[in-house]
């Protein structure tokens, strides 16, 4: 892992960890009962990481977590040949719903992808509650190839790291800064993204 970030807290149904309280309705028809198993709902923080090859993995913990869930490599839609980023060096995540992230790689390309949360059917869990695919997509809206201003001669591109910062008065904006300078990034579907979520 090179990088992460913490996506928004979330609500989620613990699948791996039975409620200890079970609780017993007695059918006053046939004199049988019925131990219904409950799903203990938590707070937790989704840590999405970054690896150098660009995939992307999410690891979901609370405060009283004693072994987080590690999910991934999560799927990039559309699917491309080449991977999104094999040089990848940092990423962003943006609290929008659903959640924004942004990854960079060494040669100036940034991608803006959204973090779409999976919905399971009972079909998809085994016996043990265990949900066997990964919860989330990531589905990549747009590429942007920054103009990092450098001669051939002047620096080896390919070792030019990317920093992204977040702006902390327009959250649609974030900052990407390296050697040869600085870039203010607007990002236009956030607010599209909200009136459709609306």
């Amino acid at each position: 892992a090179i990088d992460f970030d913490i996506a928004p807290a979330q609500i989620s149904n613990d699948h791996h960890q039975q409620s200890p309280n079970n609780s017993t309705i007695d059918n006053t028809f046939s004199s049988l009962s019925i131990t219904r198993r409950q799903e203990a709902k938590k707070v937790e923080w989704p840590f999405i990481i970054l690896r150098g090859n660009g995939t992307i993995y999410v690891l979901c913990a609370s405060l009283n977590t004693e072994k987080p869930r590690l999910q991934g490599p999560l799927t990039m839609m559309p699917s491309q040949k080449d991977n999104y980023g094999d040089d990848s060096c940092s990423m962003l995540v943006i609290a929008t719903y659903p959640v924004t992230i942004v990854i960079a790689e060494n040669s100036g390309i940034l991608h803006h992808a959204l973090l779409i949360e999976k919905r399971f059917e009972n079909s998809q869990l085994d016996d043990t509650n265990t949900i066997l695919q990964n919860d989330w997509d990531l589905f990549v809206l747009e590429n942007i190839e920054l103009e990092l201003g450098l001669e051939e001669d002047d620096k080896d591109i390919s070792h030019l790291p990317l920093y992204l910062k977040k702006d902390p008065i327009n959250e649609h904006r974030y900052f990407c800064y390296h050697d040869a300078g600085l870039h203010g990034i607007t990002m236009g579907f956030i607010q599209q993204l909200q009136k459709f979520v609306e």
